[in-house]
């Protein structure tokens, strides 16, 4: 029907970041259809697909260095 307002569905997403390749890993495995992309800033991560019960996230995950996130936690109000 047109102009109707019928809703697409959006996929619940979330970003998981890792400071440790250990647990980058352990996310990574979990996930389907990786691709890499590089955001306009430079960072490096992966998009992949994570199947829930009866629920798909689109998850996008990347390594970061400890140090620098404790930094900024530190610096934001």
């Amino acid at each position: 029907m047109a102009g109707s307002n019928t809703r697409v569905p959006e996929i619940p997403r979330a970003v998981i970041l890792t400071a440790h390749p250990d647990d980058y890993q352990a996310i990574r495995a979990h996930l389907t259809d990786l691709e890499e992309e590089t955001h306009s800033q430079g960072t490096v991560y992966e998009l992949g697909q994570l199947s829930a019960t009866e629920q798909t996230w689109e998850v996008a995950i990347t390594e970061v260095n400890a140090e620098t996130c404790f930094f900024i936690r530190l610096k934001k109000p």
